[in-house]
């Protein structure tokens, strides 16, 4: 059993590795220069119908997936994308209902704590080893860190029932990750 859970790691990294690597650079570049994204904040946005909640100021997220490091530097009045390999180019979220989306997010997993992002993990008598998507959660007031919050989507000992909405945001985090 463990071999067959081996192989289709293998297997399903190796597929993913491929499949990303049909992207070219300008098509990445491409993609983040859509409308939700634009480089080097040229054309910035004054509308601020978001905010963080509880007066935090603003949050730091860093994801890693598989090969892809980026960081979300949020505020109530931007998003910006840095990413990892080339921190001096970055893109600002101009997309309102995007950057909703990641507060809204935000305010409720780690700020309001309203939702659980986990909501149940059974051991397992097995152990499944690999890179996990990670996603650190940092928040602050001015220069106070008031939380810092670190999720694995994955563990090496259990398996893990996620909150079905965690998984629409991680999946919102990996969607800038193309």
């Amino acid at each position: 059993m463990r071999k067959l859970l081996s192989i289709l790691l293998i297997l399903t990294t190796i597929s993913y590795s491929n499949n990303n690597s049909n992207y070219s650079t300008n098509d990445r570049l491409e993609y983040l220069q859509s409308p939700k994204l634009t480089p080097n904040g040229d054309n910035k946005v004054e509308d601020t119908t978001f905010i963080l909640a509880n007066n935090i100021t603003n949050v730091e997220i860093w994801c890693t997936f598989l090969s892809k490091n980026f960081y979300l530097y949020i505020t109530n009045s931007q998003i910006k994308y840095v990413d990892k390999r080339n921190e001096s180019k970055f893109y600002l979220i101009e997309n309102i209902n995007v950057k909703n989306k990641i507060i809204n997010y935000i305010n409720m997993f780690y700020i309001e704590k309203t939702e659980k992002i986990i909501l149940k993990k059974i051991k397992r008598d097995y152990i499944i080893s690999t890179d996990y998507p990670f996603i650190r959660t940092t928040g602050f007031k001015g220069k106070q860190k008031i939380f810092n919050k670190d999720v694995h989507i994955g563990e090496e000992l259990y398996d893990v029932e996620y909150n079905p909405i965690f998984l629409e945001f991680y999946e919102l985090l990996k969607s800038f990750s193309l």
